[in-house]
């Protein structure tokens, strides 16, 4: 059984004929990665209401890097200390497969249902199964799920969006349906060509708002404004910079903010929100910071400017971790009418592995998301 994993570089002298092992260098981290024969996996540990997957495709997401990081980090330090030279590890959090065996009690599906995960917070679709996301070694080539961790895809989702789906299009549904947008209302999309940034403009469509942008990538413009984008704002780390103070008197304030990385631009946001406006935000970008080489902390104004802001124009702050059951359904059944679509910027098979994680972590000029096909 073969599947893409992180690995020690003795790998590359144990096997020097696999021509897929290759170094990826993430936040100064050098990381072997390849597609790696792995013992067979064991079709007979299945139990009563479990279902084996052979995975057909998978991607990984920002919050899978600080996962890939320390898991590189550990595998280093064991074949330093002289334990397991060999040692490697799955990664990534969203896939899609088909269903190859299943336990006596499965009434969900049957063998060769294609399946994406679902990752419902904080509440489960059963209580035997843990909230949140159920796998983080999606890469993995077999994987054992709880039946109700998974749901069905249509046959008009191909391999590649199914791949992408889960996470992203859970989580922008759960935030656009905890702030509610009226029509009409001014929402303001930051860190606009991140994945999940792009996935809430698309999704955003339906609610007949008027999206404005925030971005510190140049050069997609366009690509934004074809999404449906009505203004753009490059956002500078020196916040001096008065371009969104401009765009925010030029349409009357923002109602509605959807912002993925709270750390970035919370300090200067709720300068520009207007009187019971609401703030969703669903993480932060300084999420692997025991790697960072730089101090990193909340930029623009200080936690009391940012509370008196909120305090005086009765602002609401929201979190949203994932989402629920209802979201996913919803995203995936506006797929399916047209409603909403996930951008892909490319597609990696057989021996491109390194390149699939270098252009999914450290190309500028990925739009979109990134898939491993096997």
């Amino acid at each position: 059984m073969k599947s893409v994993a992180i690995c020690n570089k003795e790998f590359i002298n144990l096997y020097p004929r696999n021509k897929s092992l290759k170094t990826a260098t993430i936040e100064n981290q050098d990381i072997t990665v390849g597609l790696i024969e792995t013992p067979d996996f064991d079709y007979n540990n299945i139990k009563d209401d479990e279902v084996l997957i052979e995975k057909l495709a998978f991607s990984s997401n920002y919050r899978d890097k600080t996962l890939l990081l320390q898991n590189n980090y550990n595998l280093v330090k064991r074949a330093k200390e002289n334990k397991d030279k060999y040692y490697y590890s799955f990664f990534g959090s969203e896939f899609v497969g088909n269903v190859i065996k299943i336990g006596d009690n499965v009434k969900r599906m049957v063998i060769g249902d294609r399946v994406i995960p679902i990752y419902s917070y904080p509440y489960a679709r059963n209580p035997e199964i843990e909230p949140g996301v159920l796998s983080n070694f999606c890469s993995q080539r077999y994987e054992i799920f709880h039946q109700d961790g998974l749901i069905h895809i249509p046959d008009k989702m191909p391999n590649e969006i199914a791949a992408s789906f889960t996470i992203g299009a859970q989580t922008v549904y759960g935030m656009i349906n905890r702030i509610n947008p009226f029509k009409g209302a001014n929402v303001l999309v930051t860190s606009a060509k991140s994945n999940t940034s792009l996935m809430a403009i698309s999704a955003l469509k339906k609610h007949q708002v008027n999206v404005y942008a925030l971005t510190t990538s140049i050069g997609f413009d366009q690509v934004f404004q074809k999404l449906g984008v009505k203004g753009v704002v490059h956002f500078e780390k020196d916040l001096s910079k008065l371009s969104l103070f401009k765009l925010s008197d030029s349409v009357g304030g923002f109602d509605f903010v959807i912002d993925p990385f709270f750390d970035l631009h919370i300090g200067i946001i709720t300068n520009v929100m207007n009187y019971e406006s609401k703030y969703v935000t669903c993480g932060c970008y300084d999420q692997y910071a025991p790697f960072r080489t730089n101090e990193f902390g909340i930029q623009g104004d200080n936690l009391s400017n940012i509370l008196n802001n909120c305090i005086k124009k009765n602002i609401h702050l929201m979190g949203n971790c994932i989402g629920y059951e209802k979201d996913i359904m919803e995203a995936v059944q506006d797929y399916l009418d047209g409603k909403f679509s996930v951008i892909i910027d490319s597609v990696f098979s057989g021996m491109k592995v390194a390149e699939f994680l270098n252009r999914t972590y450290n190309d500028v000029n990925r739009l979109g998301k990134v898939v491993y096909k096997y």
